[in-house]
Formats: C-alpha cells, sequence, structure tokens
C-alpha cells in the first residue's frame, strides 16, 4: 500500500473516529428498538443468506440498520403501491420508491441486475437476480415481478448480499482498510450509490444527511455513524 494511502486513510480514521458521540439508541428511541426487534425477528434467515453468498453477517446488517430505523410498514405500504402502479407500469421515470425492511429503490435494483449481467462471470452465484419468469420483452410485467420481490425480507438481504460483493469487487484494496472504515465505507455507498467514486462516496461519509436529506431543517445525522453505533451495539 502506497505511503500516501496509508497517511489518507490515517487522518480519515481519526476524523471518523471523532464522529461516534451520539446516542442513537436514544436519539431514535421506539424507532430504533424497533430495529432492533425486526432484526432479531429475522436472524436466522438473514444469517444463512449471508452464509450462502459468503458475506459478513455482521457488515451486512450495520449497513442497512438505518433503514430499518426508517422503516414504517403503513408508509412502506403505500409506497409499495405507487411504485406497482407507476414505476410497474411506466418505469424508473414515473416514480421509484424506497420500499421493503432495507428501503431499496427499484432503480437500486435494476441498477445491480444490469452490473451483474455485465461481469456475470465474475458473480455466476447472483445471475438469478435479474432471471423472471416472464417474458424477456415484457418490462412492464419485469418491474412488477421486481416490486413484488422487494417486498420480501429474503429478497431484500440477497440484494444487500449482492451489494456487498460488487462493493467487494470495485474496491478490493478498501478490504486492507481499518475495520470501522469499512463499516462506513460501505454504509455511505448503500445510502449514496454503488456506482459512485470511491472519492464521492467518502465525501459523503462526512455529510449529516439522515434521515431527511442535507436540506432538512431539522437535525439531521450521519448514516455511517449510525451503521457503525449498531455495529458495535449488536456485535461487538
Amino acid at each position: 500500500m502506497k505511503l500516501s494511502l496509508i497517511v489518507s486513510l490515517f487522518i480519515l480514521t481519526l476524523s471518523l473516529n471523532a464522529q461516534t458521540t451520539y446516542n442513537y439508541a436514544r436519539i431514535f428511541g421506539a424507532d430504533f428498538h424497533k430495529a432492533e426487534k425486526y432484526f432479531g425477528h429475522h436472524k436466522a434467515m438473514f444469517y444463512q443468506r449471508c452464509q450462502q453468498f459468503n458475506v459478513s453477517y455482521p457488515t451486512a446488517i450495520s449497513v442497512v440498520f438505518p433503514e430499518l430505523i426508517r422503516y414504517n410498514p403503513e408508509s412502506d405500504m403505500l409506497e409499495t403501491m405507487s411504485n406497482r402502479v407507476f414505476y410497474g407500469n411506466f418505469g424508473g421515470s414515473y416514480g421509484s420508491f424506497s420500499i421493503g425492511c432495507f428501503q431499496m429503490k427499484p432503480l437500486f435494483i435494476e441498477e445491480m441486475e444490469r452490473f451483474i449481467e455485465l461481469n456475470h462471470t465474475v458473480f455466476p452465484e447472483f445471475r438469478f437476480i435479474s432471471e423472471y419468469k416472464t417474458p424477456e420483452n415484457d418490462s412492464a410485467e419485469i418491474r412488477k415481478a421486481r416490486i413484488s420481490r422487494m417486498t420480501k425480507p429474503e429478497w431484500q438481504i440477497v440484494y444487500v448480499c449482492c451489494f456487498l460483493k460488487i462493493m467487494e469487487h470495485r474496491f478490493p484494496r478498501k478490504k486492507d482498510s481499518p475495520e470501522e472504515f469499512q463499516i462506513r465505507f460501505l454504509a455511505t455507498a448503500y445510502n449514496r450509490g454503488f456506482l459512485c467514486s470511491a472519492e464521492e462516496i467518502e465525501k459523503w461519509m462526512k455529510i449529516d444527511a439522515f434521515p431527511d436529506g442535507v436540506d432538512s431543517r431539522r437535525k439531521q445525522y450521519n448514516y455511517s455513524d449510525i451503521a457503525y453505533y449498531a455495529y458495535r451495539r449488536l456485535f461487538k
């Protein structure tokens, strides 16, 4: 590893260590504990899927834990219905709401499917995610089938495993980084977009935009900070 990279990672790690100052279990209260209960209820299935795809179970859960805090079954039902009507019939330009326990957008799944198809020799174990029991030229039916999958926790964790494998492929040198940096980097990429550059991801690692976004008038928190807090609380 080049000296300049080591120095950069050291400086970034110092700044990130200074970030974890909040008690998110207290800040998010009932929503945080609801997320812990949801995770506990599906723990066996989540663990099994991570084992199946050789993915770190603590990493997978920590990366998406902020989304479990944000997840609301009632709102999710409405957003899923909207996706079925607008995205299902007309495509992503007409609507793409975040749905499911890990709050994924259909366009995020589309991007992963395309990435796997373009790199199918690297990810043979994930080729099935872009396979549907509908005619290949019936894009509307494929979109509706995609939405149906996204409503199921067992598919959401498969998608998270796929995301983590893609990130491992795109940024292999990040595996040599400190554990904290890896959790924060992966969580930010999940929140911001896995096709972003490393520079873009690292920039957003320092921005407070959870849960409402940077333009919100109320206090926002750092997504990667919450993910690392969950990692330490649940697995350390």
